[in-house]
This record gives C-alpha cells, structure tokens and sequence, in this order.
C-alpha cells in the first residue's frame, strides 16, 4: 500500500519524512491515540517521544487531488533502527 509519510524511530525520538508528491494539508499527529499537535503542512519533522514505550503514531492529513480534498489516515508502528518493536 502507497504510505504519504515514512516514520523512522531514533533513540528517544522519530522522524516523519513526507514521501508523496500530492499537496497535504491540515495534518495532526497523535501518538497511541493521544493528540500530540497540528500543523499546517509538513516535509521533515523530528520529534521527542514524551515516553519510550510508545507503539504507534497516528498521521492524519488532507490530501488535494483533482480539485477535492480528501482526508486520509495512516498508522506506522514505531520501531527502532533495527525494526525490533517496542
């Protein structure tokens, strides 16, 4: 399946990288179900996890095609560098 975000895990941290040429806007972030903010758009975020046995991060985003938005939401798993699960 086409994923519009790659979320890399980094010690106390992940990276959201945006891999999709498509428009996004509107896009939240929420970690294990808890909001953790929103932003307008978005290319390259770092961010600190507030705890380290976080297990999935939720992006929510609009997406412009053709003219319509549609909304879309992905679900990554965060993992470490060498893909162990937390």
């Amino acid at each position: 399946m086409y994923m519009l975000f790659n979320v890399e895990r980094f010690e106390d941290g992940i990276r959201i990288i945006k891999q999709s040429a498509a428009e996004l806007c509107n896009i939240s972030l929420y970690i294990d179900h808890y909001y953790v903010g929103s932003m307008a758009s978005l290319n390259d975020l770092t961010l600190k996890l507030p705890f380290s046995y976080a297990n999935s991060i939720y992006i929510k985003a609009d997406v412009l095609s053709n003219g319509y938005i549609y909304s879309l939401t992905e679900k990554h798993p965060i993992t470490h560098s060498n893909n162990q699960y937390l």
